[in-house]
């Protein structure tokens, strides 16, 4: 190991060591990743190592070399952001099913069946329906 080889093992590992230490501090962590910049170019291994200590989600291409963590960690914050709003529409939509549901039952005097057969809700919905009613 050269002198070279070295320093980017030190850097990597003060890095690495940091991610860990801020991991369960999101705003300690934000703050890390905007002044470290060699997570910006951060070893594969290294940044696998990260990955598994943190049980961080890190998409990590085995072609490359160099990671961008911070690119990663707002990638995967955006995944979990967007998977946020589609199961908020799902579970709104279904309440609002549960709702019409329950409306139609009280208002028709008709079972839960004939009422989601008559508001033809999706067969795929109707067991979590069933569970919120």
């Amino acid at each position: 190991m050269d002198e070279e080889d070295l320093a980017k093992f030190q850097s990597d590992l003060g890095s690495v060591l940091g991610f860990i230490k801020y991991s369960k501090d999101e705003e300690a962590l934000n703050n890390f990743l905007s002044n470290d910049e060699s997570l910006k170019r951060l070893d594969r291994e290294a940044a696998e190592v990260i990955s598994v200590c943190t049980n961080t989600k890190i998409e990590i291409d085995d072609e490359e070399e160099e990671i961008d963590v911070c690119k990663a960690v707002d990638q995967m914050t955006e995944r979990a952001r967007q998977e946020g709003i589609s199961y908020g529409e799902s579970k709104g939509r279904l309440e609002t099913l549960r709702n019409a549901v329950k409306n139609a039952m009280k208002a028709f005097h008709v079972s839960m069946e004939d009422a989601m057969n008559g508001l033809e809700v999706p067969q795929e919905d109707r067991d979590l329906i069933i569970k919120m009613l």
